[in-house]
């Protein structure tokens, strides 16, 4: 009985792989990096079985140009001038597996509320309806 667990342990030690890691992927979670606000830096590993696998600042050396890096979060400041900056993403097991992307900074301010047709209210529709006399 011990002889046929040490041959399957045997077994399943060298005749199995683990999944490793064949590609990185960044997903951008929106067209541009707002200043002043954490942007997650989603990075996505294919394994060799074919599947998907979040990483995380634990798996991964992230770099940027510009800001602070925290984690996966980038926080570009409020005083920063240029259009865009470099983020780089190297795989802590394996520096051949790397990634290099620009993200664009949002340019344009947002604005405080949504403006109003003639800054009055949008008019009731319902009950109290006139009807027209033909």
């Amino acid at each position: 009985m011990k002889l046929i667990f040490i041959l399957n342990l045997l077994f399943v030690v060298f005749f199995t792989k683990a999944q490793n890691i064949e590609t990185i992927h960044f997903n951008p979670l929106t067209d541009s990096v707002k200043r002043g606000f954490d942007y997650y830096i989603n990075i996505d590993a294919k394994l060799t079985n074919g599947k998907w696998l979040p990483l995380t600042n634990k798996e991964l050396l992230i770099t940027s140009t510009a800001g602070v890096v925290n984690g996966n979060n980038v926080l570009i400041p409020l005083n920063y001038s240029l259009k865009n900056f470099e983020v780089t993403i190297i795989l802590k097991t394996d520096a051949s597996k790397k990634l290099i992307f620009t993200l664009p900074i949002k340019q344009l301010a947002d604005p405080d509320l949504l403006p109003l047709i003639n800054n009055t209210a949008a008019p009731k529709v319902g009950k109290n309806k006139k009807k027209h006399k033909k």
